[in-house]
C-alpha cells in the first residue's frame, strides 16, 4: 500500500507519496461552488442552455483586436459549460401552539439526511491518490514509473493496484495519467485513466485528472438517478475549462488532448457507473469462487470510440470532417480538405480544433452495471495495454493474483504489455502503459467504507 502523511487541509493541498520521491505541487481550482446547489461554475458565464455567453463589449473588443484574439476565437465555437443551478429553499415553523395552552409542541422529527445533503462533509473526507507529471519530462528513462501524489488522508489500497510506465519514446514524456479517489464514510470510490496525445497531451491529461474528481464530488446529483446526465455535463464542463485555459494561454489544447475513462464505484449500492471518451478501455473479470484463473471471463464495460464505427463516422461526416485509413493500422479523423488533426479516435477531451472542425466529440458514453457475486476484478487501462492484449488475456493474467497482490498484478500486467510491444514492434517503439487493477471482493475495505 502507498502511504503518505495525513493532511488536515482540503483538496487544494498535495504531498508526494513515499513511492514518488520528491514530487511536490498544489492544486489551484478554477471553480467556485454555488451557494445552494453545490455545482461548479466556470468563467465566462453561461446561460441555461449551457452556451458560452459573450456580451457586446467582448464582441467589440474582438472586432478591434482580431489578430490578438485568434486563440480565443478557436475555442469559443463550442458549448458545454454547465451553469449553476438554483435550488429551492424550504422554511418550516419550529413552534406549533395548541389550543388552551401556551406550551409549544415539539417540532416534527427531522427527516433522515441523505448522503447528498451532506456534501460539505463529503468534501472534507475526500482522499485522492494519482499520477503527477514527471519533473524531468521526456528525460525520464523508458519504463520508469510515473510520479505519484496523495491528497487528504491515506487511502486504504487493499485490493487496488496501479502502474503507469513511460513508453519507449525519447521525444515525449509519459502522457498517461490516473487517479483513485475515496469519499471516506460515504461508500464511494472514483477510478480514472487518461491517455494524452499531441505535443502537450501530458498537460491535458494531467489537467483533466486534477479537475474531474472535484467536479464530480461537488455535484449534488452524485448517487442519484440523475448521475448519468451529470457525468455527461461534467465532461462538457471539463472541455470548457480546457478551452478557457487555452484561451488564457496557461495550456495548449488546440491540437492536443486526452482520452478519459472514469468509473464511479458505489460500494453501498454495489454498482459501477462508467463514463468514457476515446480508447482507454475498461472491463470486468468474472471468476466464480474457487475457480481457476484460466476460467475467468472478461466483460467489456466500454467500447472504443473509433472513427470507422458507423455512428461515429456518420457524426464526423455530418459535421464536416473526413475519415481516412492511414495505410498502416488505423482510421483517422481529418478536417475536410485539411491534413489535420489525424486523430485515431472519434471522441476526446481537449483537441479543440478537431472538435470544432472535424466532428470529434467530447460527450462520453455512460453506462451502469450492478456488481454480481462473480464479478471479481475491474481493469482500467490505456491502449498501451490493449494494443497487443485483449480483454480475456488481461483478465486471466490479473486473476492469477489475490486482492492482497493488487500492486503486483498491475506491475506484472504492465511488464507483459511492454514485452508484447517489444516483440510486435521489433523494439522500435512502445506506447505509455497504464493499468489500474481493482479487486471487487474486498470485504474488509467495503466494511470500512
Amino acid at each position: 500500500p502507498v502511504s503518505a502523511p495525513a493532511l488536515s487541509g482540503s483538496l487544494e493541498e498535495a504531498v508526494p507519496c513515499e513511492r514518488s520521491g520528491a514530487a511536490t505541487g498544489s492544486y489551484r481550482r478554477y471553480l467556485t461552488v454555488g451557494p445552494a446547489q453545490g455545482l461548479v461554475t466556470v468563467s465566462p458565464g453561461v446561460d441555461e442552455s449551457g452556451e458560452l455567453q459573450e456580451d457586446e463589449e467582448d464582441e467589440k473588443e474582438g472586432e478591434n483586436n482580431e489578430g490578438a484574439a485568434d486563440v480565443v476565437d478557436e475555442v469559443r465555437g463550442l458549448a458545454g459549460i454547465v451553469g449553476r443551478q438554483e435550488s429551492e429553499s424550504e422554511e418550516e415553523d419550529h413552534v406549533v401552539m395548541t389550543e388552551g395552552t401556551a406550551a409549544p409542541v415539539p417540532p416534527p422529527a427531522l427527516k433522515k439526511e441523505t448522503p447528498v445533503d451532506d456534501m460539505d462533509s463529503w468534501l472534507r473526507r475526500t482522499s485522492w491518490i494519482g499520477s503527477d507529471t514527471d519533473k524531468a519530462l521526456e528525460q525520464i528513462p523508458a519504463f520508469d514509473e510515473k510520479e505519484v501524489q496523495q491528497v487528504g488522508e491515506p487511502i486504504c489500497m487493499m485490493g487496488i493496484g496501479y502502474s503507469c510506465r513511460k513508453g519507449l519514446k525519447a521525444e515525449s514524456p509519459n502522457q498517461d495519467s490516473w487517479f483513485v479517489v475515496e469519499i471516506q464514510g460515504a461508500g464511494l470510490s472514483l477510478y480514472g485513466v487518461f491517455d494524452g496525445h499531441g505535443s502537450k497531451g501530458h498537460d491535458v491529461s494531467n489537467f483533466v485528472k486534477k479537475h474531474l474528481p472535484d467536479l464530480i464530488v461537488k455535484d449534488r446529483r452524485l448517487r442519484t438517478p440523475e448521475m448519468p446526465t451529470m457525468l455527461k455535463q461534467i465532461f462538457k464542463t471539463a472541455q470548457s475549462m480546457i478551452q478557457n485555459a487555452t484561451a488564457g494561454k496557461t495550456m495548449e489544447a488546440l491540437s492536443s488532448g486526452t482520452t478519459a475513462t472514469l468509473v464511479v464505484h458505489d460500494h453501498r449500492e454495489n454498482k459501477l457507473t462508467m463514463a468514457h471518451v476515446g480508447d482507454s478501455g475498461c472491463c470486468l473479470g468474472r471468476l466464480a469462487p474457487g475457480a481457476e484463473p484460466a476460467d475467468a471471463e472478461a466483460v467489456p464495460l466500454t467500447k472504443d470510440h473509433k472513427p470507422d464505427e458507423p455512428l461515429e463516422r456518420h457524426r464526423i461526416l455530418a459535421s464536416g470532417g473526413e475519415v481516412e485509413f492511414d495505410g498502416y493500422a488505423s482510421y483517422r479523423v481529418y478536417a475536410k480538405g485539411k491534413n489535420y488533426p489525424g486523430l485515431n479516435m472519434s471522441r476526446a477531451l481537449g483537441d479543440i480544433r478537431a472538435i470544432k472542425e472535424a466532428g470529434v466529440s467530447c460527450e462520453p458514453d455512460v453506462s451502469e452495471r450492478i456488481i454480481e457475486p462473480e464479478d471479481h476484478v475491474l481493469l482500467l487501462c490505456s491502449d498501451g495495454v490493449w494494443e497487443f492484449m485483449n480483454y480475456n488475456e488481461a483478465v486471466t493474467f490479473a486473476c492469477k493474483f489475490s486482492p492482497a497482490q493488487a500492486m503486483a498484478a498491475a506491475d506484472q500486467l504492465a511488464q507483459e504489455a511492454w514485452r508484447r510491444w517489444i516483440v510486435e514492434e521489433n523494439g522500435s517503439v512502445v506506447d505509455d502503459i497504464t493499468a489500474l487493477v481493482i479487486f471487487l471482493r474486498r470485504e474488509v475495505v467495503n466494511a470500512q467504507l
